[in-house]
C-alpha cells in the first residue's frame, strides 16, 4: 500500500477520535490541577480485589461499568524516583506501553495474566549485588540469559536467551519505555547502541505468546528498558563511582513537578582504561523528560536523548599462542569505535472511560556508527607477510599462530535514522458475562540505513569510498489481544499480529565506482498466539503456558545481494512453546519454573563476521531448543524464625537460579545434522545470598554465576585452532561481591564492590576474530547523595 494512503488512514483516524478523547475532559472551575492520587495495591483489609472477576454467570450491570472494570485511569502523575527504583507502590497500568511499562511495577500481581514467563528487574537492586557498568554486567546471572561480552565499555551487547546467538543481540527485541530503540529494527536488529545502565531504572524481560503485541521480532523475547519516571515532589541522586582500570563515573539524576508540569533529567559521564590493552572509553549520556497534565483523563510526555561514544573496540582477537602469554593484551592499538545517538518520543495517554484508554506513541530516532580497523591478515599455511606489514605478533613458526598488522584501515561506517507512530487502545468489555481486557493498535515505521565501507592505504593518509548502499524499508504492522477471563481461577490469552515491510537497496558506490544498482524485496507474516493462566485453588500459585509464532526478518543486506536480486530469503521462523508455574506459597519463597521447547523451519545463524570465523551459512536450516528454566528467592530470616511472622530485622535472602537447553540443527541431510548450535551453553546457573540490617544500614551480597561450556562453530570444532577463531569454550565460575552502608540519619549511602573476586582467567569469545577473554576482577567505591 503506497505511504501516502498509510498516511491518511492515520491521520483519518485520529482526527475520528479526538473528539471522544477529549470530550469534557477539563477539571471543574476551580479545581486544583490534579497532583495527589490514591495509593497504589490492593484494599486493606479482607476486601476483594477492584479487578476481581465477577462470578462466571453474573451478567454485567444495566447501567454503568461492569462490575469488576478497572477504575478510571486519572492521568495520575509517576511515582517518585525512590517508588520506582525500590519497587514500591505505583499506580501504572499493567496494559499498556509507552510510558508505562509492559508488565508493571507490581511484576508478581501483573504475570497472574500475563501468559508467559517474564521478570522485571530492579537496577538498584541489581546494584545491590554487583555493581554494573553496562546492561551486559547488569544481567549476567539471569535465567536464560548468555552473555558474551567483548569489550569493556558494553558499547555493544552481546545478549541471547535459551540458546539463540548473542551476536550483537540480533534474537532479541530491545524497547525504551515500550518504544523500538535498535539501530535499524527492521533492516539490521544489531545493538549498535544501547541505553547506559545508569539510565535504567528498571528492566522487563517477557517471554512466550504476550510478546506478539511486540514487534517486528518475535523469536527471542521482549527486553524493555524503563527510564526513571517522573517524581510527584523535587528528588534528585548524585552517583560518583572510581575504581580499577581508570574507571571513573559521575551520574546526576533530577526530577521536580510543579502544578502540571513535571520533568526528569538524567545526566551521565563515565570513562576508564577498560580491562584489555588499548580498550579505553568515554561516554556521555543526557536525557530530558518532562510530562503535561492535560487534564484529569489526558497528559502528554515528552522524551529526548542524546548519546555518545568513543571507545577503543576491535574485531582481532587473540591467537591461542598470544592468549597463553597475556590473555588482556590487544595488538590492534588503533582501532577505534565511535557512536552518536540521538532519539526522541512524544505519549499521548487519555483515558476514554472507566474501561478504555488510547496511547499514542510518535517516535524518532537516528544516528552513526563509525568502526575504524586495522587491516591484517594471519599467517595461514605459512603465507609470508605481504609488503605493507608494519608489525608481527605470535609465533609465524605455527600454522596460523601469527598475525600480520598491515599499515591500511578499512572502515566500517554505518548510519540510520527513522520514525515511527504507535497507537495502542487498551480497555476493558464483557461478553456473555465474561470480562475480556483487550490491546489493540497498529504501527507505521520508516527507516533509512546507509553503509559505507572507506579505506585508507595509510595510517593518515585520505580515506576512499569503497562500497556505499543505502537501504530504505516502509512497515506498517497491526495487532490485537484479548484476554478472556472464563472464571475466577483460568484466564485464556489469544492474539495476532500482522508485519508488513517492503524494502529497496540500492547501491550509490562499488569497487570505488559510481553505481545505480536497485533491489526490493517485501514481505506479508502473520503472528498468532495464545495462550493461558491459571490460579490454582488453596495456594498462592499461577499454572501458565502458551504457544506463539516466531519471526525474525533477513537483514536486507543479505536479502538482496550486490546486484540488485531479491534472494528471496527465508525470514527467520519458529513455533515457541512454554509451559510453567510460579507462585509465593508461602511468604518466604517465590519460585518460577518454565519449560520451553522452539522448533525453527529456518534459524538464521549470522554469517558476518561478528558471527564468527566459521560461521558458513546464512539459513542455518531446521533447528530445535528444548530446556527448562528454574529461578527461586528464600528469605531465610522468615523461613527459618519462629518468631518473625511478618518483616524481618535484619533481612536475608537466597537467591537459586538454573537454566538447561540442549539445541540441536534438525536440517535433513544438512551437514550439520546432529550438531549444537554455536554460543549455546547447555547449563546456565546462579547462587547468591545478600542480607541487609535497616537499623545500621548495611547490605552486603554475594553472588556466583555459572556459565557451562560451550562451543563455537556449526562443526562443534572441539579442539582450539592455532588462530584462536574455533575451539570450545571452558566453563567458568565468577564471584562478585558488593557491601553497602547508608548513613544513619544522613542522604548519603557509601558503597564498595569487587566483580570476579577470584581474577577468574576466562575465554568469553572466540568472534568475531579470535580470543577475547572476559574482565579480570575490578573493584570500585563511591557513593551515592541524595539531593
Amino acid at each position: 500500500m503506497d505511504r501516502t494512503l498509510w498516511t491518511a488512514l492515520l491521520a483519518a483516524a485520529l482526527l475520528a477520535l479526538a473528539p471522544v478523547a477529549w470530550a469534557d475532559d477539563d477539571p471543574p472551575a476551580g479545581d486544583p490541577p490534579p497532583t495527589e492520587f490514591p495509593p497504589a495495591g490492593p484494599p486493606p483489609g479482607d476486601a476483594p480485589r477492584a479487578d476481581a472477576p465477577p462470578p462466571a454467570d453474573a451478567p454485567p450491570p444495566a447501567d454503568g461499568p461492569p462490575a469488576g472494570a478497572p477504575p478510571a485511569d486519572t492521568g495520575e502523575a509517576d511515582a517518585p524516583l525512590s517508588d520506582i527504583v525500590d519497587s514500591s507502590g505505583s499506580d501504572l497500568r499493567v496494559d499498556i506501553v509507552g510510558t508505562r511499562p509492559i508488565i508493571g511495577t507490581d511484576a508478581q500481581e501483573a504475570l497472574r495474566v500475563i501468559p508467559g514467563s517474564g521478570v522485571r528487574l530492579e537496577t538498584k537492586r541489581l546494584r545491590k549485588q554487583r555493581t554494573a557498568t553496562n546492561l551486559q554486567e547488569a544481567l549476567r546471572g539471569q535465567s536464560s540469559i548468555h552473555i558474551r561480552d567483548e569489550v569493556s565499555a558494553g558499547v555493544v551487547p552481546n545478549i541471547g536467551f535459551r540458546g539463540l546467538s548473542p551476536d550483537r543481540s540480533e534474537s532479541v527485541l530491545i524497547l525504551e519505555d515500550g518504544v523500538l530503540a535498535g539501530f535499524a529494527p527492521y533492516t539490521v536488529n544489531a545493538a549498535y547502541y544501547i541505553a547506559p545502565v545508569e539510565r535504567i531504572a528498571a528492566i522487563e524481560i517477557l517471554k512466550g505468546s504476550g510478546q506478539i503485541l511486540y514487534g517486528p521480532h518475535t523469536v527471542g523475547p521482549v527486553l524493555n528498558l524503563i527510564t526513571p519516571e517522573i517524581p510527584r515532589g523535587e528528588e534528585g541522586l548524585l552517583t560518583i563511582t572510581g575504581g580499577t582500570q581508570g574507571f571513573f563515573s559521575s551520574h546526576l539524576l533530577y526530577g521536580a513537578t510543579r502544578g502540571r508540569f513535571g520533568f526528569v533529567l538524567s545526566a551521565l559521564g563515565r570513562f576508564g582504561d577498560g580491562y584489555r590493552d588499548h580498550n579505553s572509553f568515554e561516554i556521555g549520556d543526557l536525557m530530558l523528560k518532562g510530562r503535561y497534565q492535560v487534564s484529569r483523563r489526558s497528559d502528554v510526555t515528552a522524551k529526548i536523548v542524546a548519546n555518545r561514544a568513543n571507545t577503543q573496540n576491535t574485531y582481532l582477537g587473540l591467537t591461542t599462542g598470544l592468549f597463553q602469554q597475556d590473555p588482556y593484551q590487544n595488538p590492534a592499538a588503533r582501532d577505534t569505535y565511535d557512536t552518536e545517538w540521538y532519539n526522541g518520543q512524544i505519549t499521548w495517554h487519555t483515558a476514554f472511560s472507566r474501561c478504555a484508554d488510547l496511547l499514542v506513541n510518535l517516535y524518532a530516532a537516528g544516528g552513526r556508527r563509525d568502526w575504524d580497523r586495522q587491516d591484517f591478515m594471519r599467517n595461514t599455511a605459512f603465507m609470508p607477510p605481504p609488503a605493507n606489514t608494519v608489525q608481527i605478533v605470535g609465533d609465524t613458526t605455527i600454522d596460523g599462530g601469527a598475525i600480520y598488522l598491515q599499515s591500511s584501515f578499512d572502515s566500517r561506517d554505518r548510519a540510520s535514522h527513522y520514525w515511527g507512530i504507535e497507537p495502542r487502545l487498551a480497555g476493558v468489555f464483557y461478553l456473555a458475562g465474561r470480562k475480556n481486557e483487550y490491546d489493540v493498535g497498529f504501527r507505521i515505521h520508516d527507516e533509512y540505513y546507509r553503509n559505507e565501507r572507506n579505506v585508507r592505504p595509510t595510517f593518515n593518509g585520505p580515506s576512499t569510498t569503497r562500497v556505499r548502499d543505502i537501504s530504505d524499508t516502509f512497515a506498517a504492522s497491526f495487532f490485537a489481544q484479548d484476554n478472556v477471563t472464563v472464571n475466577r481461577w483460568l484466564n485464556v490469552t489469544g492474539g495476532l499480529r500482522m508485519e508488513y515491510y517492503s524494502s529497496t537497496r540500492r547501491f550509490e558506490i562499488q569497487n570505488f565506482l559510481p553505481d545505480n544498482t536497485r533491489g526490493t524485496t517485501e514481505n506479508v507474516v502473520f503472528i498468532p498466539g495464545l495462550g493461558f493462566t491459571a490460579q490454582l485453588p488453596g495456594c498462592d500459585t499461577t499454572l501458565f503456558g502458551g504457544v506463539h509464532r516466531g519471526f525474525a526478518p533477513p537483514r536486507i543486506a543479505q536479502a538482496i545481494d550486490n546486484a540488485g536480486i531479491d534472494l528471496q530469503l527465508d525470514p527467520e521462523l519458529s513455533w515457541n512453546y512454554e509451559l510453567g508455574i510460579r507462585g509465593d506459597p508461602r511468604p518466604w519463597i517465590h519460585y518460577e519454573a518454565t519449560g520451553f521447547f522452539m522448533d525453527f523451519e529456518n534459524q538464521v545463524v549470522p554469517a558476518n563476521e561478528s558471527g564468527g570465523a566459521s560461521t558458513l551459512n546464512t539459513n542455518a536450516g531446521q533447528t530445535q531448543h528444548i530446556g527448562f528454566e528454574l529461578a527461586s528467592e528464600l528469605e531465610l530470616i522468615q523461613l527459618f524464625s519462629r518468631r518473625c511472622k511478618g518483616q524481618c530485622d535484619p533481612k536475608a535472602w537466597l537467591d537459586l537460579g538454573y537454566t538447561y537447553v540442549m539445541t540441536e540443527n534438525t536440517t535433513p541431510n544438512g551437514i550439520f545434522r546432529g550438531n549444537e548450535l554455536p554460543y549455546a551453553p547447555n547449563h546456565l546457573a546462579r547462587v547468591g545470598l545478600r542480607g541487609e540490617h535497616p537499623v545500621t544500614g548495611l547490605e552486603a551480597s554475594l553472588y556466583g554465576s555459572y556459565v557451562g561450556s560451550q562451543f563455537t562453530d556449526q562443526a562443534n570444532t572441539v579442539a582450539p585452532s592455532n588462530d584462536g577463531t574455533r575451539g570450545v569454550i571452558p566453563s567458568r565460575w565468577l564471584l562478585d561481591f558488593t557491601a553497602r552502608w547508608r548513613v544513619r540519619g544522613g542522604p548519603v549511602t557509601i558503597f564498595a564492590s569487587v566483580n570476579n573476586l577470584l581474577d577468574e582467567v576466562y575465554i568469553t569469545s572466540r568472534a568475531p576474530l579470535g580470543i577475547f577473554a572476559g574482565a579480570g576482577r575490578h573493584a570500585f567505591v563511591g557513593f551515592e547523595l541524595e539531593i
